[in-house]
């Protein structure tokens, strides 16, 4: 049942006076946290077009993203601003939620500055992971449904060839500074590459999405793309791996660094404190999460040795290491078996997860194996 009866504007004037404080500005400053944060990310999405497309965004669907020193230093600018903004305001004017999502986003726009900070951006790739192997997921990651999706495709690619040269000049930068990849991790870096070097256009990963175009684009259309994807492919994305392989063994690899850890590069303690920050997540030194790491590796240590115990195993610890390194019955015999566990153990964490997460992320994972 509701009341007709009409407020007494005095009793809501006084009302209001005795409401938090905070809650009123809580309001301001959460727009303001809205209006920063949306502003960034289109931003954010502009800049690096392949995010964009994997977060089901194709307004940038025909770029790469540049790379240059002056894109590097513009962006490192930009959050800065970013970053100034974000510290007006205050946990005490927002939501218990809104805190929480503020917190984390100062994290991650320090994370994006300290990679220029760092110059960890002379080093575009590690040993699992490099972009020109980003670009090469492409022709698998991309959506081809209609012939826009093709030529924005094959803009893509276009574009291979300049922001190659671009990240070419960062990487020659930093050989001159002295920071690159440890030299020892180098071999079979260039398996990606290399791959990419094929004599034939049909060879090529690339050109594959063309190899079953859709009905819905007529014949002379596809013809077109045909042709423009032999042209592409020839002229900018193979000359473009060609020249990276040639930098690779010809600068790259006699230039790089004799040493090992992230600390023995220039600036390398603070290069190290930024990567703790970002992957770690804490604000602990490099001998406190050393030792954390020696703790736990004792009780690790400690449990694996009453398994050993338990099973009745007969030999010592080697021993045991060399005989769950060998034994046939903890390896796939095909690799369909190893998909199948794959998927099998996949599924039933997801059973468990629910249990330690109070909120799941909604999109779905399959298991498949790596391209060739």
């Amino acid at each position: 049942m509701t009341s007709r009866r009409r407020m007494n504007p005095w009793l809501v004037s006084i009302g209001l006076l005795f409401l938090p404080v905070n809650n009123l500005l809580a309001a301001d400053d959460s727009a303001a946290f809205r209006q920063i944060y949306e502003e960034e990310w289109a931003f954010r999405l502009k800049e690096f077009p392949l995010i964009a497309s994997a977060t089901g965004n194709d307004e940038f669907a025909g770029q790469l993203g540049r790379v240059s020193e002056a894109d590097q230093k513009r962006r490192y600018e930009y959050w800065g601003q970013v970053q100034q903004q974000l510290d007006k305001l205050s946990c005490d004017r927002l939501s218990h939620e809104d805190c929480i999502n503020l917190r984390l986003y100062r994290k991650q726009i320090g994370d994006f500055r300290a990679d220029y900070e760092t110059k960890s951006y002379l080093i575009p790739f590690n040993s699992d992971w490099g972009f020109y192997m980003e670009w090469g997921r492409l022709p698998f990651d991309t959506t081809f449904g209609k012939a826009k999706d093709f030529h924005d495709y094959l803009s893509r690619m276009q574009q291979i060839g300049p922001i190659m040269d671009e990240y070419i000049t960062l990487m020659r930068t930093g050989i001159e500074l002295g920071i690159t990849q440890p030299k020892v991790i180098l071999d079979g870096r260039d398996e990606p590459i290399r791959a990419q070097l094929v004599t034939r256009v049909d060879e090529s990963p690339f050109f594959k999405p063309f190899m079953s175009m859709p009905n819905t684009i007529s014949s002379e259309e596809q013809a077109a793309l045909l042709a423009g994807a032999q042209q592409v492919i020839s002229e900018s994305v193979i000359p473009a791996y060609q020249r990276l392989y040639d930098f690779f063994h010809q600068e790259y690899l006699p230039g790089a660094r004799e040493t090992l850890g992230a600390s023995q590069l220039p600036g390398g303690e603070d290069f190290y404190q930024a990567a703790i920050r970002r992957y770690a997540t804490v604000d602990l030194s490099a001998q406190d999460i050393h030792d954390i790491g020696l703790s736990e590796v004792a009780r690790i240590r400690a449990e694996m040795d009453d398994i050993i115990q338990k099973l009745e195993f007969a030999g010592d610890f080697p021993a045991f290491l060399e005989f769950l390194r060998t034994d046939e019955q903890f390896y796939a015999r095909s690799p369909r078996e190893l998909l199948a566990i794959a998927s099998y153990y996949a599924k039933k964490i997801d059973g468990r997860l629910p249990l330690m997460f109070g909120h799941l992320p909604r999109q779905p994972y399959g298991v498949a194996p790596v391209p060739d």
